[in-house]
């Protein structure tokens, strides 16, 4: 069941290479579904534990946001690109809801995304 939307993460996965029990690999795959190329995304990722509560990093923060938008970026329309986040000291979560804040296209468009349209949730 894939979220909808113009651009959504379509495939999340635990990383099992690293075994450090405090950090947790997400391999992230980011599909561009606009007729625009886009060069850039904001994305938050929200982690839970078996219970269903939030973990927090080291009990500061419950959110992880991340912004990418690194030089010579372009996402064609249609395309799925994966990439790797390391999220320290979320290790003992259990699944994970992520989802695209906003995205701009190289034409100079930025469109903000509303959460439930393009949700995307995994158990691991």
């Amino acid at each position: 069941d894939e979220p909808s939307g113009d651009v959504v993460f379509t495939a999340i996965r635990k990383d099992l290479s690293n075994s450090y029990s405090i950090s947790l690999d997400l391999i992230l795959g980011f599909k561009n579904n606009t007729k625009h190329v886009v060069d850039a995304y904001d994305f938050t990722i929200l982690l839970y534990d078996t219970y269903g509560e939030k973990i927090s990093a080291y009990g500061i923060g419950y959110t992880y946001t991340s912004s990418y938008t690194s030089s010579g970026f372009n996402l064609a329309p249609g395309e799925l690109r994966l990439s790797k986040v390391s999220l320290l000291g979320f290790g003992p979560a259990r699944y994970a809801e992520v989802w695209v804040t906003r995205y701009h296209t190289a034409d100079g468009q930025t469109k903000r995304l509303s959460t439930p349209e393009n949700l995307k949730k995994i158990s691991f």
